[in-house]
């Protein structure tokens, strides 16, 4: 099975939209096959490869869940297609009859909701703690304008200046980065934003043209900040009720 070594995410040029998104997909892509597929039946004879051996290993020891069974399974099907093709297996049904079952064999995870402050003297208190603590001041800017704007964090994490306009007001958000894959989509900023926008021109920078910049630069997210940062900083100054 080391051929499934063979099989690539289309690559991306670094200087295209998209790129930092593609890093993250190309590289949870690469884990799941190492996890589901190499590590557990890499040194294995293609003909040897068989339905009771992958349900096996994706629902006795450890639980694969419905969501990476979305993305694994096609890619086995089609590494077999490949199989098929080179002469090396004589049929792939049994890749097809597991994704049939899947819903049954993957069963989804109820959603876990974060608990979150809803009591209003708290949420000031809160913020009070976040405006007068040393955070840095692209941490306080991210976790002001995260309250303020209520987008998801991710989208404000890629922000770039190119789509910034403060003097008209808006964020523009295009297909690669809103879950609706419209073009172009505007959302307006109200005054508090615009000032927290200001005030981030100004704090760290370096080579890149992400709003919020990490001060350390990392070969898989560049300069752009990674998703736990901005909550493992507000649990540093004691608050876990966020």
């Amino acid at each position: 099975l080391k051929w499934l070594d063979t099989i690539r995410i289309p690559k991306i040029d670094e200087s295209q939209s998209g790129y930092l998104k593609y890093v993250e997909k190309r590289r949870k892509f690469i884990n799941r096959v190492n996890k589901w597929l190499l590590v557990p039946f890499g040194n294995m004879p293609i003909q040897n490869f068989s339905k009771k051996e992958l349900i096996a290993q994706t629902t006795q020891k450890e639980q694969m869940s419905y969501t990476t069974a979305l993305k694994v399974l096609p890619t086995i099907r089609d590494f077999l297609k490949y199989a098929k093709a080179g002469g090396f297996i004589d049929s792939y049904a049994f890749a097809l009859e597991i994704i049939d079952d899947m819903k049954a064999l993957y069963p989804r995870t109820p959603t876990q909701h974060r608990k979150a402050p809803n009591d209003e003297l708290r949420l000031k208190q809160i913020m009070r703690e976040v405006k007068h603590s040393n955070l840095s001041a692209t941490i306080k800017n991210l976790f002001f304008l995260g309250l303020v704007m209520g987008q998801r964090p991710h989208q404000f994490r890629e922000l770039e200046w190119d789509r910034v306009d403060l003097k008209a007001g808006f964020l523009y958000f295009n297909e690669d980065n809103n879950k609706t894959k419209l073009s172009r989509v505007r959302i307006p900023l109200p005054r508090q934003a615009i000032e927290i926008l200001q005030a981030q021109k100004g704090a760290y920078k370096t080579s890149s043209d992400l709003v919020f910049q990490s001060s350390i630069f990392s070969p898989k997210s560049r300069w752009q900040l990674s998703q736990g940062t901005l909550m493992h900083n507000i649990r540093s100054l004691g608050i876990d009720d966020l």
